[in-house]
């Protein structure tokens, strides 16, 4: 057999492709690498351009289901804004569940209390300022809860810069909605987080400004990580993108800003590259804004240098603390997770873990409304817990309040078991 003609080599590089667009069908064989991404885009908009109204994306030949932050959310973005304002209308073919579940297609308005309790690896749409607050918390909430971390500064770091990158898009990008979803790799000790718009972008946004002419979208991408570099001076600060960009030189991670065709990459090692990257809108001058970075929270991370001498407040913190702020408070009643499992109980005694670390004050577990917890509950938060502290250490850190009978033998009844199992390990 001879060897393929050029036309034959053609289609198989064409078929060995990530991307593949057959008239209104979009062939998904894989999201993995970035330039996937730009690729996407480009054969959704021919789709467009050749009058197709309705795409199918096809996912049937799919290869790799593995999709980062950083792919899911400027893509979400990019579908979303057809479907708002060009009323595009996406089809999905073979889905892979992994795929549904990060909501790629259909972003998830904040109110819906199904996700809620596991708000982690899904594209969330905010709206508003009320969207920001209730996102972010429960971004916050679900990294305390799963991870014990160590470093008092490094979740009050994540919640601040998540917060002013997000903060970012209601307040500079022109556009009706922005996108974020937060990942946590536990394995390499790393939060990703991802925050897209498909509005004006950063140079239309500076440019209106009367301080800042930048000359192109990277000169405005530079522009916009300096300290104090706002398009307007009386109503921001221009602190959000320089503050991230200070937390990441210290060498706790890495972050990329994408806009209007320009992206500049900060890597952990400081070192930073420049390289053109996708627009998320094409309808209007601009091509949005993506924002991703990864934080490293095992690596040590001092928030007052790198924001010279700024300490922000964590909103979890300040709304824990009780009246003199010599105590933390903490509501059973209003964890999602319930009290009737093991890993509920790993999740809340990360929780508490977390804020005793972050403030180093004692807690106060309000059982209040609480009727019944299982034993399995018990173990893994309280008779864990004791058994990491000690019996003093549990006394002087930790008080529980307002629990029932039947709750209180539960409860004491975990912790003498691991009390038991202390001592006859010292035997």
């Amino acid at each position: 057999m001879g060897r393929p003609n050029i036309l034959e080599r053609l289609q198989n590089k064409l078929n060995d492709s990530a991307i593949e667009r057959r008239d209104g069908v979009i062939i998904i064989r894989s999201l993995k690498e970035r330039i996937s991404l730009r690729h996407f885009i480009s054969a959704v908009l021919e789709a467009r351009h050749e009058g197709y109204q309705e795409i199918t994306l096809d996912f049937s030949k799919l290869k790799n289901e593995t999709v980062y932050a950083k792919i899911a959310v400027p893509l979400a973005a990019f579908c979303d804004n057809l479907r708002t304002n060009s009323g595009v209308v996406f089809r999905l073919h073979e889905t892979p569940n992994s795929f549904v579940d990060k909501r790629l297609i259909e972003p998830i308005s904040f109110g819906f209390n199904e996700h809620s309790n596991n708000p982690l690896n899904k594209v969330w749409k905010f709206e508003s300022p009320e969207d920001v607050f209730g996102i972010v918390t429960l971004l916050i909430d679900a990294i305390r809860e799963r991870e014990l971390i160590t470093n008092k500064d490094a979740l009050v770091s994540l919640e601040w810069s998540l917060n002013e990158v997000v903060d970012n898009v209601l307040q500079h990008a022109d556009s009706d909605s922005g996108y974020v979803m937060g990942q946590l790799h536990s394995g390499q000790k790393q939060v990703v987080f991802c925050v897209a718009d498909a509005g004006q972008g950063i140079y239309n946004s500076l440019s209106t400004s009367d301080f800042y002419k930048p000359s192109d979208s990277m000169d405005a991408i530079t522009l916009a990580m300096k300290e104090g570099v706002t398009r307007s001076k009386t109503e921001h600060q221009g602190n959000g993108l320089w503050g991230l960009h200070r937390i990441i030189e210290s060498g706790t991670g890495e972050m990329a800003i994408t806009s209007s065709g320009a992206r500049i990459h900060i890597g952990n090692d400081g070192q930073i590259t420049k390289d053109s990257g996708p627009y998320l809108s094409h309808a209007r001058k601009g091509g949005g804004t993506i924002v991703d970075f990864q934080i490293n929270y095992q690596k040590p991370i001092n928030i007052e240098n790198a924001l010279n001498g700024h300490r922000p407040d964590s909103y979890r913190v300040l709304s824990s603390l009780n009246e003199t702020g010599e105590r933390l408070m903490y509501r059973l009643d209003e964890k999602a997770s319930g009290y009737g499992t093991r890993q509920s109980g790993f999740r809340i005694r990360n929780d508490i873990e977390n804020l005793m670390l972050e403030t180093g004050l004692p807690v106060v577990v309000d059982f209040d409304k609480i009727a019944i917890v299982s034993s399995s509950f018990a173990d893994e938060t309280f008779g864990k817990m004791f058994k990491k502290l000690g019996p003093v250490g549990f006394m002087q850190r930790v008080r529980l309040e307002n629990m029932n009978s039947t709750v209180s033998s539960l409860v004491n009844k975990a912790i003498e078991q691991r009390l038991t199992e202390a001592t006859d390990h010292e035997k």
